[in-house]
């Protein structure tokens, strides 16, 4: 599938000496942004530089399946766009935007995600296996059947988030803000919820063996089908 099709906007790069290079890209100009990406025109290390996106269009940007695997990207911004089946894996990404992006399929196998923001993005099927995420919002952000086994989330806030069905097996959510969050059926088999923020959360059939709930006010949770006998540090 052509991935550039109706792609066109302005890009602003920018290294760590402040020189900025803008291009605008149109249909006829498939390859420019990944050259810009790849440092092919700039000749510069991936990690000094910051790649911005602007969508002068109303539509979303498509790059179904674009691959941005292994790289060190600064404050790119890919709100709005359609990411299905794009790959992020062994990726560092600081400042990213993907808020309301829809990311289906996306794989972020091992990335490391600091201070991004995915509000409001639809992530469904996802495998973010490993991944870190650091200071980041992931507010109203749909992770129904995601895989988010080994992941870690640190300071990170996923109010009104649906993590529905999702595989979080030894998943780190320490001091996350999960609150009003939909973790119906999720498996969180021996995941670190410790001093998380569940008000109004709903396990309801939610698989919590070995998982630590130390700190966690289950008052106002949904532990409908809810077996707790495995779970740890329960407080009632």
């Amino acid at each position: 599938m052509e991935i550039w099709n109706r792609f066109k906007g302005i890009f602003s790069i920018s290294n760590t000496k402040g020189k900025n290079k803008h291009i605008e890209l149109n249909n006829n100009d498939k390859s420019k942004l990944l050259e810009y990406i790849e440092l092919k025109l700039t000749g510069k290390k991936e990690h000094e530089l910051s790649v911005y996106y602007t969508n002068k269009l109303d539509r979303k940007l498509e790059l179904d399946g674009i691959d941005l695997s292994g790289r060190n990207l600064v404050s790119i911004n890919l709100s709005n766009a359609n990411l299905n089946n794009a790959k992020f894996s062994d990726s560092k990404l600081l400042y990213p935007k993907f808020n309301d992006a829809i990311l289906k399929n996306s794989i972020f196998i091992n990335s490391k995600l600091d201070r991004a923001n995915f509000q409001g993005a639809i992530m469904k099927n996802s495998d973010l296996s490993n991944a870190g995420f650091l200071k980041s919002n992931l507010n109203y952000v749909n992770l129904d059947n995601v895989n988010l086994s080994g992941a870690g989330f640190s300071d990170c806030k996923m109010i009104q988030s649906s993590l529905k069905g999702a595989k979080a097996l030894g998943a780190r959510f320490i001091k996350v803000n999960l609150t009003g969050a939909n973790l119906e059926f999720a498996d969180l088999s021996g995941a670190d919820l410790s001093n998380a923020k569940l008000a109004d959360a709903k396990l309801k059939g939610a698989i919590l063996n070995g998982t630590n709930l130390s700190g966690v006010n289950l008052y106002s949770v949904d532990l409908n089908e809810v077996d707790l006998k495995n779970a740890k540090n329960v407080e009632l």
